[in-house]
């Protein structure tokens, strides 16, 4: 219902907002960052049986689980490149 981004994102911030509850950001982080984790390791588990090597990108939020998903799985950090993937204004 936002005209734009930022109109978005200050309707998120806004208390008052249906999303400001504390469970249902609860929910929204389970969705958007633990679910999202687990089928990204198992995309991972799958790939590896038809690749030898593969290319996992994520963001901040997403790395420490990944991260620690991936060591204890042996794997071996060959490389890092940081891009600035979003400009919000």
């Amino acid at each position: 219902q936002s005209a734009d981004f930022r109109e978005f994102v200050s309707s998120l911030a806004d208390p008052s907002s249906p999303i400001a509850d504390e469970n249902t950001q609860a929910q929204v982080i389970e969705d958007i960052l633990f679910a999202r984790n687990r089928r990204l390791a198992s995309e991972i588990e799958s790939s590896l049986r038809d690749y030898r090597s593969i290319i996992v990108p994520w963001g901040a939020m997403y790395l420490p689980e990944i991260e620690s998903w991936l060591q204890t799985r042996d794997f071996v950090e060959s490389g890092e490149v940081a891009r600035k993937a979003l400009g919000f204004w």
